[in-house]
């Protein structure tokens, strides 16, 4: 089953279950050791 990562206005379950109904809502969580930059 392939996962999907997602920031900002994806994290919020109801616009996720209006953009892809067949893909629940399983969990939150964070990858230590790793951050997410925009622009070098």
């Amino acid at each position: 089953m392939p996962l999907y990562a997602s920031y900002g206005s994806n994290l919020d379950p109801e616009q996720m279950l209006e953009r892809a109904p067949a893909s629940p809502v399983h969990g939150f969580g964070w990858i230590n050791g790793w951050r997410l930059t925009f622009g070098g």
